[in-house]
């Protein structure tokens, strides 16, 4: 694709305006690193020169955080070798890769807060020699910091006193002062403000004059024009293109990135439906095992009324027995034979405890083999299964007025963690509902939201600035009121009721986003201009990008 290049960086074409040939010193050759049957990285080659700044670009999966991670010791390669400064490097770990010159600075930094600059600077740092005094550390660690413009930074200065940028940098120093000759900066400006991007760069381009050489992560492609002598792309775990910096403009870049664009916008939207539907069907499920759990303990409540059975038989039914039936109803149904012959369990149990006292006969054989089917199908072990058996259908024992053990068995029941923490999700409701006290308006919207289609757009206020996001309803369930909303990747963003959401409306906290009078083209063009923009880290009001 043709397109306006990008004037060279101050930075950029070193290596390129050499006399000499420039000096390779890390060679990747046909790395390849799977996690089951995922292919993280494949046959990925690369090479890093002496004295540039090299950078790695990609979407989210592109291979990025594995190639960083293989590099510093993290993750073991399945395949491929490694070669820095003309040594091939099995790395074990992190420390294994800097005892080697290769260190990553990382964008959670690894700076103890309370202590100094220069305790920082040289904390774990095994290696420095005995022989050295206070004095000989504190020069080293200042010359440091004065090379990366930190001359106004004091040694004994507590971290936590730094800016996000200064402390970053002296992370870098640590690293310095262990004689690494590649950094791996990973996303550094991610939290940084501009004036701390500024020094971070500065310092950079210090050092690679110096001859070190730093690979430069990042999906900020202003910055990868402004910085970096050349760049690597990675798609889908492979290089794809690398390029002096000078040679390729921003739409080639972004193109080597996505690939067919269109086939990049359909897998994303392809990929944001599968994980909206994955959250809408897990939100369906916990419904309806809460709904089947309160049908069942309706149930048994009635039952429960009726007989006033002992404490360890209540206990009994009230928990362990209502879950039984909930998995019944959830699996079978309502009408179905196996609930009502649970049903007839809870029964013939009650009626069981009320005369197995008086005649000293066994309970049915039949009668113990439900009950020790059903509380096995509701994760209770042998063990403990055989105790409550025994206590409650064994004449001997259940003759015995002994309330210790009772009370300790029934105790055993309760700790027992239910099927569901929403245990009477439509009570639950109508309680909510009547406490929230809506007004007329509230409830004439309420009615309005119960028919909403799933799919529709909100808009929601989210700070006392007025800025609002948008996000999708995605289901609602019609009996508890119950709401879920996405983001446009498809990942939970908001959960409320259809009673609070109502409210909202009429205080105009959200609305309801009327449809786009835009044909399908547009929004889709709309759509990609949006990823391109963010990509190359311009905001909404950015000027349009050069044809």
């Amino acid at each position: 694709m043709n397109g306006e290049r990008d004037p060279a960086p101050t930075s950029g074409s070193r290596s390129s305006l050499a006399d000499a040939p420039p000096r390779v010193v890390l060679e990747v050759e046909e790395l390849s690193k799977s996690f089951g049957p995922v292919h993280a990285v494949r046959g990925l080659s690369l090479d890093v020169r002496a004295g540039e700044v090299h950078a790695v670009c990609g979407h989210n999966g592109a291979g990025k955080s594995t190639l960083v991670k293989t590099l510093v010791g993290l993750v073991r390669p399945d395949e491929g070798v490694i070669r820095f400064e003309g040594q091939e490097l099995s790395l074990r770990n992190p420390q294994d890769a800097q005892s080697h010159g290769i260190a990553l600075v990382n964008q959670e930094l690894s700076l103890v807060p309370e202590l100094s600059v220069e305790d920082n600077i040289y904390l774990g740092g095994l290696d420095v020699p005995l022989v050295y005094r206070r004095r000989r550390l504190s020069e080293n660690a200042r010359a440091v910091l004065d090379q990366l413009g930190l001359r106004h930074v004091q040694l004994g200065t507590a971290v936590e006193a730094l800016s996000i940028g200064e402390r970053q940098l002296v992370e870098i120093a640590r690293l310095l002062v262990r004689d690494a000759r590649l950094l791996i900066l990973d996303e550094p400006t991610a939290t940084l403000s501009k004036p701390e991007i500024e020094r971070v760069f500065r310092a950079t381009r210090d050092l690679v004059a110096q001859g070190r050489s730093v690979i430069f992560v990042s999906h900020r492609l202003d910055e990868v024009f402004e910085l970096c002598d050349r760049v690597t792309v990675l798609r889908d775990g492979r290089r794809v293109a690398t390029h002096e910096i000078h040679e390729i403009d921003r739409r080639s870049l972004i193109e080597h990135m996505l690939g067919d664009l269109s086939q990049h916008m359909h897998k994303l939207a392809r990929t944001a439906a599968v994980a909206e539907r994955r959250l809408v069907d897990a939100s369906k499920g916990r419904e309806k095992l809460a709904l089947a759990r309160e049908t069942a303990g309706n149930a048994i409540a009635t039952r429960i009324a009726a007989a006033h059975p002992k404490r360890l038989l209540r206990t009994l039914l009230e928990r362990a027995w209502t879950d039984v039936l909930a998995l019944t109803l959830m699996s079978q149904g309502e009408k179905s034979e196996a609930y009502r012959k649970q049903l007839a369990v809870a029964d013939q149990l009650i009626a069981t405890s009320n005369t197995i006292g008086r005649n000293n006969e066994p309970p049915a054989a039949a009668l113990r083999r439900e009950v020790e089917k059903g509380l096995s199908q509701v994760g209770y072990h042998k063990d403990e299964i055989r105790t409550v058996v025994k206590r409650l259908l064994t004449p001997e024992t259940a003759n015995e007025e002994n309330p210790a053990s009772q009370t300790s068995i029934a105790l055993r029941i309760k700790s027992k963690a239910p099927l569901t923490d929403d245990e009477r999700p439509v009570h639950a409701a109508a309680l909510r509902k009547a406490a929230l006290q809506l007004t007329d308006v509230e409830e004439k919207m309420l009615e309005t939201l119960k028919h909403v289609p799933f799919g529709t757009w909100f808009e929601f206020t989210i700070n006392q600035q007025g800025e609002r996001v948008r996000r999708k309803l995605s289901w609602f369930s019609p009996l508890t009121g119950h709401c879920l909303f996405v983001n446009q990747r498809g990942e939970r963003a908001r959960e409320c009721t259809l009673e609070q959401l109502a409210r909202d409306i009429v205080r105009d906290q959200a609305n309801i986003v009327k449809p786009e009078q835009e044909s399908i083209v547009d929004r889709a063009w709309k759509a990609i201009v949006t990823s391109l923009r963010q990509l190359t880290g311009r905001g909404a009001d950015a000027p349009p990008l050069p044809a």
